[in-house]
């Protein structure tokens, strides 16, 4: 790699920088998009600490730990369909935030280039249109919810006959396209992994309970579930975009342009994480998952002046409400919301550090990706100093072959850096290709690992699929 920089050594120190490049988004935001330069430093401070708390899913995740000491999950979010933590979405899946960052980071140059002079809007544009290819490579999740967004924003823009914008948001899109081509071509391809999404309604795991067996019924039961879905999923954050939305209706907070494109954000976000969901085969619903991020950082946004009259307002008052709008909510309220998220996120992180030494030791449910192993830990370990001595002693350009349906494929594709020929059950076909032309591969590989074969019969059948090691 470049410098003697590892592929994989590269992804692990992204990670932080994901987590620095949402955190510089919020004084971003603050500033640039709703106009805040009081205290701004101070909001800055509160924005950041809030990425800290998630909702109220530390709640069923006691009351299944009192129910089912054995059946402790790995992750917390694991319980229902998940709206994930920013502390989860930054360790597990740190691209799809990075997608988020760099959408928002093309919208507010398109914001800002409104006021600007026209060698501004061009750089602004040329940016902007990156920035959303860029975000296409990836998170497609992300940047088909943030693709909504921008079209029935600059529905709304043409609609209000701001032409500037409606031209700067048009411009940048067709940028995107063009940057984007070569990935697009390869995403549109045919392939075996179903369409991209279909329709469904946000399931709720706790209706698993209940004996229903009609796929309609259970689907008008998720429609019904889902204030208390949202309420345990979202906590604080729900809440403040409840009020929000109140005080909206109420025509009590002014409707400026941030304001109704918070608006329009929020509303996209949730209906495609509500409604939408990934229809790739063997593929979770990664669309409703990450169609949330959007909604979680504008609640976010908003979430701040709230804390702050909480922290700095009068110690006598009741409630809490910003200087900013009217939004006012009772403090005992929001101090139990605010430490129910962080000991959610707290109780989170100790688990995604330690579960594995819980599945060894057999007091935490194995994930189906990870071998149920008393001696995980040493498989592991063996695995990763078996791909260190192969990475540093045999040439680059070989093919290295793992058993596809070990439960141990995670630490296979973390630690070897060679090419192989089938990598994981199924070929990643929910990602693009046929599944067909990869059951066979599949059969062949793993028929080395299950039945006994001469040395003669694994030389012939390496030769024919180029394996080397």
């Amino acid at each position: 790699g470049l410098f003697g920089i590892r592929a994989l050594h590269a992804m692990w120190g992204a990670t932080p920088w994901c987590a620095i490049g949402l955190m510089s988004m919020i004084p971003l935001f603050l500033k640039f998009f709703f106009g805040q330069t009081v205290n701004l430093r101070r909001q800055t401070v509160i924005g950041m600490s809030l990425l800290a708390v998630t909702g109220l899913d530390i709640i069923p995740t006691a009351a299944s730990f009192v129910t089912m000491p054995l059946q402790i999950q790995g992750d917390m979010e694991w319980w229902n369909e998940q709206v994930s933590s920013w502390m989860d979405s930054v360790l597990w899946v740190p691209h799809h935030v990075s997608a988020l960052i760099v959408c928002l980071l093309g919208f507010l140059l398109l914001w800002n280039a409104r006021s600007a002079c026209w060698r501004d809007r061009i750089i602004a544009l040329l940016i902007a249109g990156a920035a959303f290819a860029s975000a296409c490579g990836l998170s497609v999740f992300v940047t088909f919810t943030f693709a909504v967004f921008m079209a029935a924003w600059l529905l709304l823009t043409i609609h209000e006959q701001k032409w500037l914008a409606a031209g700067l948001l048009s411009l940048s899109g067709i940028l995107a396209v063009c940057f984007a081509v070569p990935l697009l071509k390869m995403l549109l391809a045919p392939s075996g992994a179903g369409s991209f999404a279909t329709f469904g309604i946000r399931p709720f795991s706790v209706l698993q309970v209940l004996p229903i067996v009609s796929p309609l019924i259970y689907q008008v039961a998720s429609l019904f579930a889902l204030p208390l879905n949202y309420f345990f999923e979202l906590g604080i954050f729900g809440v403040v975009a409840l009020f929000r939305f109140r005080d909206s209706c109420r025509k009590v907070l002014p409707l400026s342009d941030a304001e109704k494109a918070s608006w329009v954000m929020i509303l996209v976000s949730l209906l495609i994480a509500t409604f939408m969901q990934s229809s790739m085969h063997g593929n979770p619903n990664d669309l409703g998952w990450r169609a949330f991020l959007p909604f979680q950082f504008i609640t976010l946004l908003w979430a701040i002046p709230l804390v702050e009259s909480w922290l700095y307002g009068a110690a006598g008052e009741a409630t809490c409400a910003p200087a900013s709008g009217p939004l006012a909510i009772r403090r005992s309220w929001l101090v139990a919301l605010l430490v129910l998220g962080l000991i959610g996120t707290l109780y989170q992180v100790v688990c995604l550090r330690t579960y594995t030494i819980g599945v060894e030791k057999g007091k935490i449910l194995a994930p189906d990706w990870l071998e149920d192993d008393a001696n995980l830990g040493r498989r592991q370990l063996a695995i990763r100093e078996l791909y260190e001595t192969i990475n540093q002693k045999l040439p680059k350009d070989i093919i290295v072959q793992h058993n596809p349906v070990s439960r141990h494929w995670t630490e296979h594709l973390l630690y070897n850096e060679r090419q192989r020929v089938a990598a994981v059950p199924g070929c990643g076909a929910n990602f693009g290709g046929n599944l067909r032309d990869c059951v066979g591969i599949i059969r062949r590989v793993y028929s080395f690992y299950r039945i006994p074969n001469s040395i003669q019969d694994l030389n012939s059948a390496c030769r024919a699929l180029s394996i080397d090691v």
